[in-house]
């Protein structure tokens, strides 16, 4: 007689309860089952076996959580040399990878590129991301990759990358950082000054970091540090090109913002990091002053070049002596909150004879946010030398009274050419601008030659010709006052953005090549348009944001970032991901099923700050969509552990 089997519903519940198990499995036989009950079940027990459902399940291809490991061996000093990683949601439940990042703060050889990645997967499916190694010394250095998830066992994932360096670099970058046309040192003792701001204005200044030398710089952070009684969030960086690599002779540009949240002095420290050989990181300080009664606030420019009080230089190049260049505008600029009254504009060192100011139209009572002007001629005399001078502006503003320039220029007996691309400046940008994909644009530069001898114009050098199309058959020679003309086109047959570098060679003495570059990207009719603000406030792709000092251990109250859609065609979100440094102390949520929305619309995405550590914590909010021109859009997200 077959007997009857015993089932303890005891030992049902310590496997339900004791740890996840993704099916269970009843197994019907025509017996009468005893159950017994020497112990009981609960409500909530009954309720835990009833709703275990489709569950994800995250594997890294090749690479088994917690042990997976994999090496780029030896790799030349100062090259690179990447690795393609595929996560796959093998459960059967949807996966939502939240973030992917190293767990150690300061590598630097290891880069994450998460540009193809995708953060939301059904069953089945898999994306990708990339790790890139470049070493800058002959030494053995490893990373441990870290990748957040909703698995109910595998939240965090890990695996290890690691490489040698090997070699002496026969090329390698030079950092160097400018406001303006000014260097600003590593460690400059002189700081980037906002002047008198009143609480809850804000003011800017744009930075520029460029490539010196002949290997590739990777800039990978910019960051402040607040000083004595400095709020963190005071002095912000909006720094949506970064992190960037930098080839020779290249730029980038950031921003930084001053927002007083009270009176008195206020600094900061800003500090770059970047794979500079000697100059990393690569540190300098900026000032304001917070103002709660109306102040003016003096500040000059030539053209879009600041000229900072004490060390702002305007160069006029190569002049023939015995004869006078045309008036150069300077720019006076009240950015205070009450009238700014200029008393006098002077040459107080030098010959004012050579360097000649004419104020017959400037306007000695600068309203708040408004400008006046005044001109400087250079006129160098029959001795061939280098000339400068001093130029002292007298006014009402407290802390910068007197404002001092300096101009300059070198004499020549002979006549010089002098080139000038009327449409763009040496050194800058030109944005064509949405060009529809299978149309074309053409834009037509303007050569002038400012210059007292004939301009000799060797040859125009398009640097990226499988993007941009020149024309230069029309260039000629220039006289001097006189001008040719050649042509760029851009013909997209893509939605990618598309840079290229336009040098102009030619005998000019100082700007030779005249560099510039040109920019554009296709466009397929109706375009969506992203944008992110939280509490009204907009944070365009590479701001930050400041949560409140948090306790370790503790939350913030959670912060709804408002994802809008200011374009004319759907937006469609393909990834959110937390990514850099620490991405355990943020958490955030969102509906995944509400990432495609038309224009007009809008999506919220909550994040929490919850800090494991003491100190500065950091992390970026990543966000991939078909916005053409924002395609990757980030905000740092930045607290203190207390």
């Amino acid at each position: 007689m077959l007997k009857k089997p015993e089932f303890n519903l005891c030992s049902l519940r310590k496997i339900v309860c004791g740890m996840r198990i993704k099916y269970l499995i009843f197994i019907f036989i025509p017996f009468t089952i005893l159950i017994s009950i020497s112990c009981s079940i609960t409500r909530e027990d009954m309720f835990t076996i009833a709703s275990i459902g489709p569950e994800p399940e995250i594997e890294v291809n090749g690479y088994p959580n917690n042990t997976g490991k994999y090496n780029f061996g030896t790799v030349d000093v100062y090259t690179s040399y990447s690795a393609t990683f595929t996560v796959e949601n093998r459960g059967t439940g949807r996966l939502r990878i939240s973030a992917i990042s190293f767990i150690e703060e300061d590598v630097t050889w290891f880069t994450i590129d998460l540009s193809s990645t995708v953060s939301i997967l059904s069953s089945g499916e898999n994306t990708t991301f990339t790790v890139k190694f470049r070493p800058t010394n002959d030494t053995y250095q490893s990373a441990k990759v870290i990748i957040l998830s909703n698995d109910y066992d595998e939240s965090r994932y890990t695996f290890t990358v690691e490489g040698s360096g090997f070699g002496i670099p026969t090329i390698t970058p030079d950092i160097t950082v400018k406001q303006g046309t000014i260097d600003i040192p590593s460690g400059s003792p002189v700081p980037i000054d906002f002047g008198k701001v009143e609480i809850g204005a804000s003011s800017t200044q744009i930075v520029t970091i460029e490539n010196n030398d002949t290997g590739e710089l990777n800039v990978y952070d910019v960051y402040t540090t607040p000083g004595v009684n400095t709020e963190a969030d005071e002095f912000s960086i909006i720094a949506p090109s970064i992190p960037v690599s930098l080839l020779e002779n290249s730029s980038t540009t950031f921003t930084i913002m001053f927002r007083p949240v009270d009176t008195g002095n206020k600094s900061a420290t800003v500090t770059i990091i970047s794979d500079d050989p000697d100059e990393n990181p690569y540190t300098f300080t900026v000032q304001g002053d917070g103002s709660a009664v109306p102040e003016p606030d003096i500040n000059v420019k030539q053209g879009d070049t600041e000229l900072p009080s004490g060390f702002g230089v305007y160069n006029y190049g190569y002049v023939e002596s015995n004869t006078t260049t045309p008036p150069v505008v300077f720019t006076v600029e009240n950015k205070g909150t009450a009238i700014l009254n200029i008393n006098s504009i002077s040459v107080t060192s030098g010959d004012p004879l050579q360097f000649i100011i004419d104020t017959s139209s400037t306007v000695f009572n600068v309203e708040e946010s408004s400008s006046t002007e005044f001109t400087i001629t250079f006129s160098p005399d029959s001795v061939a030398e280098y000339k400068s001078a001093i130029i002292t502006i007298d006014t009402n503003d407290l802390d910068e009274n007197p404002y001092t320039f300096q101009v300059e220029g070198e004499g020549v007996i002979l006549p010089v050419s002098d080139i000038n691309v009327k449409e763009v400046a040496h050194n800058s940008f030109y944005d064509f601008g949405p060009v529809l994909v299978g149309t074309s644009k053409t834009v037509t530069f303007t050569i002038e030659n400012t210059g007292t001898a004939d301009l000799n114009i060797t040859s125009v050098v398009n640097i990226n010709p499988e993007k941009f199309t020149l024309d230069d058959t029309t260039i000629s020679n220039v006289p001097p006052d006189g001008g040719t003309f050649f042509t760029v086109t851009f013909s997209p047959i893509d939605t990618k953005d598309k840079t290229a570098t336009i040098e102009i060679y030619s005998n000019d003495l100082d700007e030779n090549p005249y560099r510039f570059k040109v920019s554009a990207y296709g466009s397929e009719g109706p375009e969506p348009d992203i944008n992110i603000r939280v509490d009204g406030i907009n944070y365009p792709t590479g701001s930050e944001y400041y949560f409140n000092d948090i306790e370790i251990g503790s939350s913030s109250e959670p912060v709804k970032f408002i994802i809008e859609n200011k374009g004319t065609g759907t937006l469609e979100i393909e990834s959110i991901l937390l990514e850099w440094k620490n991405i355990e102390d943020f958490d955030l949520d969102y509906d995944p099923l509400s990432l495609s929305f038309s224009a007009g619309g809008s999506i919220p995405i909550t994040v929490w700050f919850k800090p494991t550590k003491s100190g500065r914590r950091e992390t970026r909010l990543k966000i991939r969509s078909n916005d053409s021109n924002e395609d990757i859009y980030y905000i740092k997200l930045r607290g203190y552990g207390i």
